[in-house]
């Protein structure tokens, strides 16, 4: 398995990609360079503990671009990830991201979420489904990754997206997009903090890690 790529290789590829994007659709040759280094990308893309399963106790490692939101990761159209990494037991991703100005130039739509965590009580409300959120830096933002876990698979529930991107990768059963990778969901609360969700705020100032259930009361940290 190739190593991770270091900041500075990182920021060639990304420099020499952008740069060979608008030839693309006209130069095969400039289209075959932009897959060669996208792939290039995505082998040295770090892969981080981004969370903890809470009936498990695994760790979830899971790729993730920590230099900024202009890395290929967070392309909504086409992000460039690898196809399956989430553990068993974790459903579903989505996140936040806390913005600080001045943020990247890129030439792609980057939906990395509001700029405040949420949770999705449609899923919390099935049994056994749990949240845990968890920070970490995304360049000079922060991020918050929100993963759903279940002990198996639950079948019929409307997952969300990938975080920042507009598909989901899903094994099989019942579930939208099951065993394939591509869009499942058009609903905008899914991607943003808007109707059918509930800002993770309303718990206080999070912790590293903190998990919840759906519950009439307010959901307890667990350290």
């Amino acid at each position: 398995m190739p190593l991770p790529w270091r900041p500075h290789e990182r920021r060639a590829i990304l420099d020499r990609y952008f740069a060979l994007l608008p030839q693309a659709e006209e130069d095969p040759e400039a289209s075959l360079q932009l897959s060669a280094l996208s792939q290039k990308y995505v082998e040295g893309l770090p892969r981080l503990l981004l969370s903890r399963c809470p009936f498990t106790k695994f760790e979830l490692r899971h790729s993730f671009d920590p230099y900024g939101l202009d890395g290929l990761w967070w392309n909504y159209h086409d992000p460039a990830r690898p196809l399956r990494e989430r553990i068993y037991t974790c459903q579903a991703i989505t996140g936040a991201v806390t913005l600080v100005q001045p943020v990247e130039v890129f030439p792609f739509l980057a939906k990395p979420g509001p700029g405040i965590p949420y949770v999705l009580p449609h899923l919390l409300q099935a049994p056994d489904v749990l949240a845990v959120l968890s920070t970490l830096a995304c360049g000079r933002h922060t991020a918050y990754c929100v993963a759903y876990y279940a002990p198996d698979e639950r079948d019929g529930l409307n997952w969300p997206n990938d975080w920042g991107a507009n598909e989901r990768w899903a094994e099989g059963g019942n579930s939208p997009g099951a065993g394939t990778r591509r869009r499942t969901s058009k609903n905008p609360g899914i991607s943003i903090c808007g109707p059918g969700s509930i800002p993770a705020s309303f718990c206080g100032s999070p912790p590293a890690t903190i998990a919840w259930s759906c519950a009439p009361a307010p959901p307890a940290a667990h350290t």
